[in-house]
């Protein structure tokens, strides 16, 4: 009976070592196919190209996830997959999943709704990624299987069946085609498809469904659900999070305390949204629905020596559009110190100029993120005078202050894309072709972080670490060690920290995710 189980256990970690190699080995060329083709993206294309390139994308992204799934439901049935609790805020973390949601629906030409309900605590102790990925799953899901009305994500406190814990239920609705009730069992199946029809319609591999469940039941929860043709399916998730542990950081709100803004939208929800979070913020908020009432409302208010600071003026207003006010507002003298704002449902290529040049200070896209309006009236309130137009991108490219990085990956093309990627967010980047390089380039040189490949020939990423851990200098023993790697097996992270690593990015590089974890790291 022992051998038998020794026998089981070898196995398992022959497989386990298998999927780790197959995984480095697709994820490092995706890397580069998936990380070009966006700043490819970026490029003036035709209409003909662009097509090409969006298929290009979507089918390296759709291969990703299903590598993340395969290696996902691997770990979970070895019974060797770990949950990482930190405390996180959880209002921001859904409003960032609602703008990349909210891309995803607009191109099939649906709605997303995001719905926050009243007391959900501010921050709470969970796993931040896996819970990422129960929604992305089901939301995925529910926009793929939906071409006309929305999707919508509700998410709102529940009391908790024990003590001192936090409840939480998820509901993601969609209005889509809906699944049989003879169906409904093997939805939570591998490879299940509600019809085998619809894997060639939709297409998928039927595996995100079933990660969720069991995710969801790691996390001491459940996810359920409600179909019918007619009406569409509801899935609710039900979890129990922890409170926090350590006190959250507030972020500084002094600089627009006492601003007043001005919002124009006819759409009375998102506008209240906006007006809420920005009182909460110490602003002076007045709400209007039209263009005509927003010019009188800014008239009046400069005629009474007290003017506006901000003003987000959205595209679809009922009498005029909304771009069509910049150049009648810079007309204006009264209005010189006026910051403003656009706001639009879905922007086209070259949207951003034109909307420059009518005089805007910032261009945004709905939904917009409690904490991207923040830190965008911060720094527009900072600004005397104009220059870079704000958009999504400066918001999170400007948070940080520009570092001087090096970038150590045999590999020239990873090399350059992740270059590419800093460069633009405004540091200076230097490389190195392998971890020998790396520690003579630290010892020689100051920098203020290193992103470190993993394997590299030579010598690898982890010893490298050490041996920068080991130099006898004080200037580089906090130095900043960033893993980024095409390792994404359970514990490959834990290695890298052991070895000296402070942060741990995986291949294909996420570029928010990469700036987020430089920013922290190098506060």
């Amino acid at each position: 009976m022992r051998a038998a189980l020794d026998s089981a256990e070898r196995r398992l970690d022959e497989r386990g070592r298998f999927l780790a190699v197959m995984s480095h080995e697709l994820r490092e060329p995706m890397n580069g196919v998936l990380g070009m083709a966006r700043l490819l993206r970026d490029t003036p294309l035709d209409g003909e190209q662009s097509g090409y390139l969006d298929a290009v994308i979507g089918s390296a992204e759709a291969l990703i996830t299903l590598v993340n799934d395969i290696l996902d439901l691997s770990r979970i049935d070895a019974e060797r997959f770990e949950l990482n609790p930190v405390d996180f805020a959880l209002r921001p973390f859904f409003e960032r999943l609602a703008g990349l949601f909210a891309q995803r629906a607009s191109a099939k030409g649906i709605d997303f709704i995001l719905e926050l309900g009243d007391g959900l605590p501010d921050v709470v102790r969970g796993d931040p990624g896996r819970l990422r990925q129960i929604v992305t799953n089901l939301v995925t899901n529910a926009i793929k299987f939906t071409s006309q009305g929305h999707v919508r994500l509700a998410v709102r406190p529940v009391a908790a069946t024990e003590p001192g814990r936090l409840g939480l239920e998820l509901q993601v609705a969609d209005t889509g085609i809906g699944i049989p009730a003879e169906c409904q069992s093997e939805v939570f199946s591998p490879f299940a498809q509600a019809d085998r029809s619809t894997a060639r319609i939709y297409g998928g591999s039927g595996l995100g469904l079933m990660i969720a469940q069991r995710l969801a039941g790691l996390m001491d929860g459940r996810i359920t659900l409600e179909s019918s043709s007619a009406q569409g399916t509801v899935f609710a998730v039900h979890l129990r999070l922890e409170p926090p542990q350590d006190s959250a950081q507030r972020r500084t709100r002094a600089a627009i305390a006492g601003c007043r803004l001005l919002i124009a939208d006819a759409q009375q929800r998102s506008a209240q949204i906006m007006a809420d979070q920005a009182r909460l913020w110490g602003l002076e908020v007045r709400m209007t629905a039209s263009a005509a009432e927003a010019l009188t409302v800014l008239q009046e208010s400069a005629d009474r020596g007290a003017p506006f600071d901000f003003a987000i003026i959205d595209r679809a207003l009922p009498d005029q559009r909304g771009d069509e006010l910049g150049p009648r507002v810079r007309a204006n003298p009264a209005f010189a110190a006026l910051k403003l704002v656009l706001m639009v449902a879905g922007g086209v290529r070259g949207d951003a100029a034109t909307v420059q040049g009518l005089g805007f200070d910032g261009y945004l896209q709905k939904p917009v993120t409690a904490s991207t309006l923040l830190d965008g009236l911060q720094q527009l309130h900072g600004a005397t005078s104009a220059g870079e137009l704000l958009t999504v991108h400066s918001v999170g490219e400007r948070r940080g202050r520009p570092l001087r990085l090096l970038i150590a990956d045999d590999n020239p093309v990873n090399c350059r894309l992740a270059g590419i990627m800093l460069q633009r967010a405004g540091h200076h980047v230097e490389t190195a072709a392998n971890g020998a390089e790396a520690v003579e380039r630290v010892r020689a040189e100051a920098f203020d972080a290193v992103l470190m490949d993993v394997q590299m020939p030579v010598m690898g990423g982890l010893e490298a670490t050490r041996r920068i851990r080991a130099l006898a200098d004080p200037a580089r023993a906090g130095l900043p060690i960033i893993a980024i790697t095409a390792n994404a097996m359970q514990g490959d992270d834990a290695d890298c920290y052991a070895a000296g690593m402070t942060g741990y990015v995986t291949k294909p590089i996420d570029r928010a995710a990469l700036l987020e974890t430089l920013d922290r790291l190098t506060a």
